[in-house]
């Protein structure tokens, strides 16, 4: 045998042994293939039912923040009815309450002047006032002072 038959015998089995090789890697390809292909319908059959469910779950969250929303916009517009009545009967009831204390201040003052003068002025020698102030002064003080505390009744900032 020459070496260019030796050499064509050589090339013919490394070109029969690539063949082989070539064999085996193409059929482990394919039953990766296969493989893929069971796992990908494992999947679809596993992932679209709960694509369905998230987005049937999506729609129902959305159904209900709009639900909520316009709850909450009702909510507020309430609130903005129960200021603006609050501030009204405020308005309303601030003038009359304080005119009415002050007539209450005036009749409570009215009364003792009838009943007499000996009992304020035997108040006043027992007593030293810090700070000589007219009548009219204090009477002014307390009236204001009653009236504030009415309005602050009223209006929920007192302590009453």
């Amino acid at each position: 045998m020459s070496a260019v038959d030796l050499l064509s015998v050589l090339c013919g089995l490394l070109a029969l042994c690539a063949a082989g090789v070539l064999a085996v890697l193409a059929g482990r390809v394919l039953r990766s293939l296969n493989a893929l292909n069971a796992a990908t319908e494992m999947f679809l059959a596993e992932a679209l039912p709960a694509v369905k469910e998230l987005r049937r779950a999506a729609e129902q969250a959305s159904a209900e923040v709009d639900r909520i929303d316009d709850l909450l916009d009702v909510a507020s517009a309430i609130g903005d009815r129960v200021d603006s009545a609050t501030e009204a009967t405020f308005r309303a009831l601030t003038s009359p309450v304080i005119k009415s204390v002050a007539l209450a201040t005036g009749t409570k003052l009215a009364a003792r002047r009838l009943r007499g003068r000996d009992t304020r002025s035997a108040q006043a020698t027992t007593r030293p006032p810090a700070r000589k102030l007219s009548r009219s002064t204090r009477q002014s003080k307390k009236t204001q002072q009653s009236a504030t505390e009415v309005v602050e009744v009223i209006s929920g900032r007192g302590t009453r």
